[in-house]
């Protein structure tokens, strides 16, 4: 959650206006914005027991966004949690 929060005040900072933020769970937390016609879209999960992460951000042109939302939702429902360490 830490690290969701810290990656939105740093898009806010560079000029983002974040659009949609999820109710952050111990699992996922996804966050949008847009900025001078683009759109970013940003998912983050916990890995490794909670001592690290795995990410990504998509920026993309808005009137691009049909096409994007595809493969968002294939990537975000590849992209899972694991219990357990990275040790």
């Amino acid at each position: 959650a830490d690290e969701a929060k810290t990656r939105q005040d740093y898009e806010v900072k560079d000029g983002w206006k974040l659009t949609y933020v999820s109710k952050q769970t111990p699992t996922v937390s996804n966050y949008s914005g847009t900025k001078d016609g683009s759109i970013f879209y940003a998912h983050i999960i916990p890995r490794c027991g909670g001592t690290g992460y795995a990410m990504y951000r998509m920026e993309y042109p808005m009137a691009d966004k049909a096409k994007y939302d595809e493969a968002i939702k294939a990537l975000n429902s590849s992209l899972k949690t694991e219990k357990g360490s990275c040790g």
